[in-house]
């Protein structure tokens, strides 16, 4: 699995994992502004430790405006250039199946995308066509 912001969303306060990935891994670096849960589990991919998703809610989370889960909102990619200049060797690793999971979203997000497109054309035809 790959780690692309906005295709594999993580909550680390609903995540469970054992004290040998954190000890292994370093923990939470101190050293980000923000997204240290994602540079944690860039790092547990980059250490080779695996996990699997639990598909259903188990809980609920709340953000608002002033949430710190929103600090990549307006930095999103000098925080995205970090990562990736901290994290370095693990992206360079992982390049092959980064690149293709990109493509998946995209094809995935363009793919939902026509379809609205299509929704709004049908939507615009019944109206013109009304009596």
């Amino acid at each position: 699995m790959v780690l692309v912001y906005g295709v594999h969303p993580l909550i680390s306060s609903g995540s469970v994992y054992r004290k040998s990935v954190w000890k292994d891994v370093g923990g939470y670096s101190t050293s980000m502004e923000c997204c240290e849960d994602w540079d944690f589990w860039i790092r547990i991919v980059g250490a080779g430790w695996q996990w699997k998703v639990i598909k259903k809610p188990l809980y609920m989370y709340r953000i608002h405006d002033n949430s710190h889960s929103n600090c990549m909102k307006n930095n999103r990619y000098k925080y995205l250039r970090t990562l990736i200049k901290k994290n370095k060797n693990i992206f360079q690793n992982n390049i092959i199946d980064l690149i293709i999971e990109l493509h998946r979203y995209n094809d995935n997000l363009l793919y939902t995308k026509a379809w609205q497109v299509l929704d709004k054309l049908r939507s615009l035809r019944n109206w013109f066509t009304r009596e």
